[in-house]
């Protein structure tokens, strides 16, 4: 939604944009990168007054700090300066401090009071603490006033203390400008290149010629430094608005026209022989990838695919087709896009005007890569569609590289296809099963037929245990000993510890001895402090920042986050290793090779072990043992002279859950029960990562939708542990009220217990015929509970009930165990079990089965009776 808007908002379509801006914050209210863009759109369309009720409701759900600012921006724009400003008094009142919404409140003054009122706000209400802050908006008024003098008065000593900052470099190149001192103005940007800091010294240069009104120049700077530091979102939004300044528009990147790798004939044979699929609502008829590699030239590859719709949910899911591509990097093209009717006539074509250009949706990799959105014209039950796209990159190929592509689509494909032209016969690649190569004269092909479409299923496999993958790269005399010294070598400058980074392990180290309070110190640091902001390996390739900029920075990549720690650890005199994975893909340990690495860690000899740690894992307990998803992959692990391939252990860790129930039934037949859930090793990681990041109302909102009950549930309190302490179990505590839960009965009252948590973690919606991968359970997983149980004065349970708890079972691969009992000083005791390993898919029915068939036990109708009164025969 927020991509959506954007691209409006690029075009003008304001009504539109502030649509889909509002439907983005319902989404997702805590994005908050959004709420400046919707006071603005707001303010554009001339309903600031809607805005205020908009941004008032969001305060009142949320009582968010930036929701607050974000409100004080609007009443500025409605013209409501008095609750503006005491909006804004309060705020700082509380050490709010927000570069961006005070710049949005120094832009919304003006356009409502005179600047001399701005300037006298500013410094009423400024933080009396935040003086440059402070001084730098005193500074950009007076540059909008055209009084460059003044505010290169108080820019110049402020850019001494903060020349690393865009906004101040931004605002003293305009009044450089202003002055008439061009010349001054570009020697900023060379003296950022004299601290090392080309992406800076690019965007002032951007700046410069922007003021001079050269858009074209500035645009090339402005891309370069986006694709220096792709996280800067100044650097992206000069870059927007500069393409917008120039009249390019949002699709300008696919303008050029690049001509498409043609079919070699083989492949062209094949597609004329395929019989169609009466079976799917949708279907690839083929998926075919045809790529040209010549050394010397520029490489090129044409995606090539046709789609056959049988029912009107598959037209309204097609009618926008998406490529992704790296502007940087690659020109993409469409080369054709048709549409035909049964009959295989053609009934519409594409048009360039009817595609945008986005950015990739935002995550937690950061990436310069956009995505081509082709809207398909025409649709209808019984069509095709045919499209052709071709991406060139830019210069020319030297070598072939790593590639790794996976034969299976969100639909089911008849015939799928990589053919590779050209210089072939240095190539080398490696399959899994279903793959077919051929070979026809300057051209291998290698494809696979009748492809079930590729789903996302819970306890899934790696892809390569259930899908089609081909590998392919050029045979290639590096050894991983060679590869990782070339690499370490890139590194040397990177690897030199300074004084400042030295002196943070001193101080956050303090008085520890051991090595292991040492090493869990200085990763818990780089843990809470670095935000993990990933980008991509090819794109930014394998260059790390140095730990004193990422330090200064706070925020870093897997590569940012290792280093640091590297350098931390070396510090303090504990050696450690920088080590590469793939998060995602086994290793082919035939191909030495970088592209085979998207993630890198840190291996560290600790307590005889060599503990592979990952801070960008913010919620595991990073040094006891590895996560999940890295566990047994094989990795490269950098030591100058002797790197070599290891393999990351699996941990007999298990994912432990114990869930204390005290449960008591009242005389109404109410029922009321305080649940303790500890969760340990990764249930306890997952579970944090879901709530650490929410406030407790979105958590207690989050909670209510996940835990599973049928009757009427109401909550009394909830309250998390060790949400911010990994090292520690995250416990839940949850206290909560059934009412009616033991109705009357002739026998007394009967009724059944509740179990949230349990349904919470064992129930699914998903049927297990329609199952298509395989299963992976990472790790054992066991639950624990107990209930004590107290009942009315003067009632018991039925002792014919009693012996329903006494269970034990087993699937039938022991994929899940369960038992239940009575005894040990407990009402009840229950124990289930899921096996680590890996298991058809065929199984999930029976791992499904059981864990329903435990709920079920869990569900047994209670009969409460009034007790037997007891005699006391001594008194007889």
């Amino acid at each position: 939604m927020h991509q959506l808007g954007v691209l409006k908002l690029y075009n003008q379509e304001l009504d539109l944009a502030l649509n889909y801006f509002k439907s983005a914050v319902d989404i997702h209210p805590a994005y908050y990168e959004i709420y400046t863009q919707l006071v603005n759109t707001f303010a554009s369309v001339g309903r600031a007054i809607e805005g205020v009720a908009f941004f008032q409701d969001l305060v009142q759900k949320h009582n968010d700090v930036k929701a607050i600012a974000s409100l004080s921006l609007m009443h500025f724009q409605a013209g409501q300066v008095a609750e503006g400003k005491r909006l804004y008094e309060a705020l700082f009142a509380q050490d709010f401090h927000d570069q961006e919404h005070f710049l949005g409140l120094m832009n919304a003054l003006p356009s409502k009071r005179s600047y001399a009122e701005a300037l006298e706000l500013i410094r009423t209400v400024g933080d009396k603490e935040s003086s440059l802050l402070q001084a730098l908006f005193e500074g950009l008024i007076l540059n909008n006033t055209g009084n460059f003098a003044a505010s290169l008065t108080i820019l110049k000593p402020l850019y001494q203390d903060l020349n690393s900052d865009p906004m101040v470099a931004k605002e003293l190149v305009r009044a450089l400008i202003g002055l008439k001192r061009s010349t001054d103005a570009f020697a900023l940007a060379d003296s950022h290149l004299l601290v090392k800091d080309p992406a800076l010294a690019e965007y002032i240069r951007g700046v410069c010629h922007d003021q001079l009104e050269a858009y074209e120049n500035a645009k090339a700077c402005y891309t370069n430094a986006a694709r220096l530091d792709p996280l800067n979102r100044q650097y992206q939004t000069a870059l927007v608005n500069t393409s917008s300044t120039t009249s390019q528009g949002a699709n300008s990147l696919m303008k050029a026209k690049v001509k498409a790798v043609p079919m070699p004939d083989i492949v062209e044979e094949t597609i004329k022989q395929l019989a169609p699929d009466t079976h799917a609502s949708v279907y690839e008829v083929y998926h075919i990838t045809v790529a040209d590699f010549r050394k010397g030239h520029p490489y090129r590859a044409t995606e090539y695919r046709k789609v056959k719709l049988l029912d009107q949910s598959a037209a309204s899911a097609l009618d926008t087709l998406q490529f992704g591509f790296h502007p940087t990097a690659d020109e993409i093209c469409v080369n054709y896009l048709f549409v035909r009717d049964s009959a295989g006539e053609i009934v519409a074509e594409g048009n360039v005007n009817d595609t945008f250009i986005t950015d990739v949706p935002a995550t937690e990799i950061a990436s310069d890569g956009k995505i081509l959105h082709v809207t398909v014209p025409g649709l209808a039950p019984g069509y095709e569609l045919e499209i052709a796209v071709t991406k060139q990159r830019q210069g020319t190929a030297s070598n072939f590289g790593f590639h790794h592509e996976i034969f299976a689509s969100h639909y089911p494909t008849t015939y799928r296809a990589l053919a590779i032209t050209g210089d072939t016969s240095s190539l080398d690649y490696h399959t899994t099963s279903n793959i077919a190569l051929a070979k026809q004269k300057g051209a291998y092909v290698w494809s696979s037929q009748n492809i079930p479409p590729r789903t996302q299923e819970a306890y899934q496999a790696p892809l390569e245990h259930f899908v089609p993958v081909l590998t392919v790269a050029e045979s290639s005399q590096d050894s991983w000993i060679s590869l990782g010294n070339i690499f370490l070598r890139a590194l040397r400058d990177r690897l030199e510890v300074d004084e400042s980074t030295r002196a943070t392990a001193r101080q956050e180290t303090g008085s520890a001895t051991a090595p292991r309070e040492k090493v869990k110190a200085l990763a818990r640091y780089v843990q809470k402090s670095i935000t993990y902001k990933g980008i991509e390996f090819g794109q930014r390739a394998l260059m790390p920042h140095k730990g004193s900029q990422i330090i200064h920075n706070r925020y870093g990549d897997s590569k940012d986050h290792s280093l640091l720690l590297h350098q931390l650890l070396r510090s303090v005199g504990i050696p450690s290793h920088l080590v590469l994975i793939h998060s995602r893909l086994g290793l082919k340990e035939r191909f030495p090779s970088m592209g085979q690495f998207n993630h890198m860690i840190l291996a560290v000899q600790l307590d005889g072990k060599l503990r592979y740690i990952d801070c960008t894992n913010k919620r595991a307990s990073v040094i006891e043992r590895s996560a999940d998803s890295i566990a047994g992959k094989r990795c490269l692990i950098l030591k100058e002279g002797v790197s070599k391939l290891g393999t990351i252990p699996n941990e007999d860790i298990d994912s432990r859950l114990t869930i204390d129930h005290a449960v008591t039934v009242n005389e109404d037949g109410s029922l009321d029960s305080e649940d303790v859930a500890t969760f340990s090793g990764s249930s306890g990681t997952a579970y944090r990562a879901t709530f650490a990041s929410m406030t407790p109302t979105q958590r207690e909102s989050a909670l209510k939708k996940k835990l599973g009950t049928s009757r009427p549930f109401r909550m009394r309190s909830v309250e998390f542990g060790n949400l911010d302490e990994p090292s520690q179990p995250l416990t839940l505590t949850l206290s909560y009220q059934i009412a009616d839960a033991f109705s009357a009965s002739e026998a007394g009252r009967e009724g059944k217990l509740a179990w949230p948590i349990e349904v919470m973690l064992l129930s699914t919606d998903d049927n297990p015929a329609e199952r298509q991968s395989p299963i992976r359970v990472a790790r054992n997983r066991e639950i624990h509970g107990t209930v004590t149980l107290t009942l009315p004065s003067g009632t018991a349970l039925a002792p014919s009930e009693q012996a329903a708890w006494e269970v034990q079972q087993s699937s039938e691969q022991n994929i899940f165990a369960f038992e239940a009992s009575q005894g040990n000083g407990s009402f009840l005791s229950y124990r289930c079990f899921t096996a680590a390993g890996d298991y058809p898919a065929s199984d999930y029915s029976i791992f499904q089965a059981a864990q329903e068939s435990f709920l079920n036990v869990l569900e047994t109708k209670l009969t409460l009776t009034k007790a037997a009164l007891a005699v006391d025969s001594d008194r007889e």
